[in-house]
C-alpha cells in the first residue's frame, strides 16, 4: 500500500511525499509536486514488476483546501498510471 500527499516544505514551496503504509518508511520526498516529476520518479526508480506489487494508493483529500491546481485528481491519476496494478484490485 502506497500513501501519497503533498505538504508545504519551505516557504510557499509544495513538495510531494510517498510512504510505505505497512512499514511507514518514506519512499521519497520530491522537492516539488509537478506531475511529470512524480511520474518520472516512479517509472525511473521502480520496475514494472515492483510497481505491480502495489495494491492500493491512499491519499488525504481535503476538500476545504485548493492549491491552485487539482492536486488530488491529477496526482492520483499520475500515480495510478505509474502503478497500474492498483486499478486491477
Amino acid at each position: 500500500m502506497l500513501c501519497i500527499d503533498k505538504f508545504r516544505s519551505t516557504g510557499k514551496q509544495m513538495s510531494f511525499i510517498a510512504v510505505d503504509a505497512k512499514t511507514h518508511d518514506i519512499i521519497t520526498i520530491l522537492p516539488g509536486n509537478k506531475n511529470a516529476d512524480i511520474k518520472d520518479f516512479f517509472l525511473n526508480h521502480y520496475s514494472k514488476r515492483q510497481r505491480d506489487r502495489v495494491t492500493r494508493v491512499v491519499m488525504n483529500i481535503n476538500t476545504n483546501i485548493t492549491f491552485g491546481n487539482d492536486f488530488h485528481k491529477t496526482h492520483l491519476l499520475i500515480v495510478l498510471k505509474a502503478v497500474p496494478s492498483v486499478i486491477k484490485n
